[in-house]
């Protein structure tokens, strides 16, 4: 469950599974049959602010997503198995 409002909101191209931002550190994956949420991002101790994700994006493929930031972006792939399980 999140508690600020939705900045950002995406279906995927090939399974119905969104993701979705709220402009905290954090992704959002839903589907009819679970979800997950995930903080972000990894291994990037050299950012001096946290990460805000603002914007979500999936690729063409539907295998990853990009989570935008004002001046940076995490590549995410999910295992879309375990979401859609």
């Amino acid at each position: 469950m999140h508690k600020k409002s939705v900045k950002s909101i995406e279906w995927c191209t090939v399974k119905s599974i969104c993701v979705i931002a709220t402009g905290n550190a954090r992704i959002y994956l839903w589907s009819e049959e679970g979800a997950l949420l995930c903080d972000l991002p990894f291994g990037m101790d050299y950012l001096e602010k946290d990460f805000s994700v603002n914007g979500v994006s999936w690729s063409a493929d539907g295998l990853y997503f990009l989570a935008k930031d004002k001046g940076e972006l995490v590549v995410g792939y999910p295992n879309l198995e375990e979401i859609t399980q």
